[in-house]
């Protein structure tokens, strides 16, 4: 079997270290690695995949050319779909499925008087585009700083 050359380091990056503690984006809430969050989402995908196919069969029926987001079946952003008078509306695959209302961070089942959303409540779920999570939760993120 062939050797494959060992990727160099760049000179400017530090070196790395095996037993570092983990960089980057963190997971805040244990509730999104259960087994019940993990199957409701799935379960979650599959019916916005099948209201992808119907918007896919939508624009063909019209005999528009299909978006790029249409390569393959998946679910499409809630944000981009809405539009604005200004903002038409767009086809952006969604990867993110987000609560409309923001779970309880130390127990995910916990409403507090109606302060937060029910976890598994598909009335409490939309899929949403990188960029417009992003959004959503950066603006939580100082509603929720500031109290």
């Amino acid at each position: 079997m062939p050797n494959l050359p060992k990727p160099r380091r760049r000179p400017w990056q530090p070196p790395r270290q095996n037993n570092a503690p983990q960089t980057g984006r963190k997971v805040k809430n244990p509730f999104y690695q259960t087994m019940p969050w993990r199957k409701f989402r799935a379960g979650q995908k599959e019916i916005a995949i099948e209201q992808s196919r119907k918007i896919m069969e939508e624009i063909i029926k019209e005999g528009k050319p299909l978006p790029p987001a249409f390569e393959k079946l998946q679910p499409l952003c809630a944000e981009c779909l809405k539009g604005t008078p200004f903002v038409k509306k767009k086809y952006t695959a969604a990867r993110v499925l987000d609560h409309i209302k923001p779970i309880n961070p130390k127990d995910a089942y916990n409403t507090a008087g109606g302060r937060f959303g029910e976890p598994l409540s598909p009335d409490n779920v939309q899929w949403l585009c990188d960029t417009h999570h992003a959004k959503k939760s950066g603006a939580e993120h100082l509603f929720h700083s500031k109290r």
